[in-house]
């Protein structure tokens, strides 16, 4: 499991992954606090743009959670990644509506072909379980 190793839902995940017998890698900011205790293996970014690459390039699926800025920062920008295709394409899942009206008016406003790339790869869940589900496959 990847994710950007600090506190929060990040922790539940680290510690998750961890009482399941899994591993968790965690992206974090270099001189910007310490992973949480959960997380099995820590590397550290010069800054957010190699954070955003390293947590994109180093994950099979992606899971948004309804959160804040940081958050939609992570998610557009990934979704720029697959409509520019500087990324393959892979389950971008989101749990609940929360998201919902963002990614639909991103997706009306992009052009080009991986447009259609990212809208294929775009999955909703209703709960953490069926996101996980999701993100696997």
């Amino acid at each position: 499991m990847v994710c950007g190793g600090y506190g929060g839902v990040m922790e539940a995940v680290c510690r998750g992954a961890s009482e399941e017998g899994g591993e968790s890698l965690g992206v974090v900011l270099a001189g910007r606090g310490e992973p949480n205790p959960w997380v099995t293996s820590a590397l550290e970014a010069r800054d957010l743009g190699e954070r955003l690459t390293r947590l994109r390039d180093l994950s099979e699926g992606w899971i948004f959670l309804p959160h804040g800025l940081g958050t939609m920062l992570e998610l557009v920008w990934l979704a720029e990644s697959v409509i520019k295709r500087e990324v393959v394409g892979r389950p971008l899942v989101l749990l609940g509506d929360f998201w919902r009206s963002t990614l639909e008016t991103a997706l009306r406003e992009a052009t080009g072909s991986g447009t259609e790339a990212l809208a294929a790869w775009v999955r909703w869940a209703s709960s953490p379980e069926q996101a996980a589900e999701l993100a696997c496959g």
